[in-house]
């Protein structure tokens, strides 16, 4: 891409045709050459991913559920892929008195998560989000700098609504089924640690850690037979683990929607 850029450029410029000076042919071309780098960083940034629109149908789901009975506002929103999608009815009962508005959906990466941020997550004038989301982007194929970047343009759409807004980031985890994955998920699970840690109101949750036996391997117990979803054992790790870090910050702070 950046040669076939630069072989129209350099017709351009050689073009007999072209009357304008010199000086202003350069700048032309200086100019397009300096947009070239960001034709290909938004190229790479989508090549991988599926428009966010297939998604319409869910989203509008939630919406006609919302006006037969409103959620309530200021509330915790979780969002993520197929693992809180499954969870988010459970957790919402076992994590009360904390109220909990579950707007997970199977198959969803950040992008889908950016694109529908408005609708999904801001609706609800949140005091705080749960989001899970990295493993479908990484199933995709996403490079992981591309999926950390689509990351921080979440976090970023999320706080230039709610400045405040406090993002609870559950680690993506280990699971008996993709083994082969688990490298490139606990490379991304650094990151997104080291992206909580210099932000305040960012706070990364370690289900990862407890998942893994002492060789690095998942703990097949924590997974039904599929060796994808969490059993009862799982589920009852997560619970613990992320239901600590919400009591703690949740129950204990002045929690005033952002």
């Amino acid at each position: 891409m950046l040669a076939c850029g630069r072989l129209a450029l350099g017709r351009m410029l050689r073009s007999p045709r072209m009357s304008e000076p010199r000086s202003f042919r350069w700048l032309a071309g200086a100019f397009a050459l300096a947009l070239l780098p960001v034709v290909v960083l938004l190229f790479v940034l989508n090549r991988e991913y599926v428009a966010p629109t297939r998604f319409e149908a869910q989203i509008r789901a939630f919406e006609a559920g919302d006006r037969v009975g409103p959620p309530q506002s200021g509330a915790i929103v979780v969002v993520g892929n197929l693992d809180l999608a499954v969870l988010q009815d459970r957790l919402a009962q076992d994590l009360a008195p904390l109220p909990i508005v579950g707007r997970a959906f199977a198959g969803s990466t950040l992008r889908d998560l950016e694109h529908y941020a408005e609708r999904i997550v801001l609706a609800y004038t949140p005091r705080a989000v749960v989001l899970h989301a990295g493993e479908d982007d990484v199933a995709r194929r996403v490079p992981a700098e591309v999926i950390l970047e689509r990351f921080r343009a979440l976090v970023g759409t999320l706080h230039a609504r709610a400045p405040e807004l406090r993002l609870y980031v559950i680690a993506l985890e280990p699971k008996p089924a993709r083994v082969s994955s688990w490298p490139t998920l606990s490379a991304l699970n650094r990151q997104l640690a080291a992206e909580c840690a210099r932000d305040r109101r960012l706070v990364f949750i370690d289900v990862a850690s407890p998942m893994l036996q002492s060789d690095g391997t998942p703990r097949r117990e924590l997974f039904g037979e599929d060796g994808l979803q969490l059993s009862d054992a799982g589920y009852a790790l997560w619970r613990d683990v992320i239901g600590s870090v919400l009591r703690a910050r949740e129950l204990t702070e002045e929690a005033t929607p952002s």
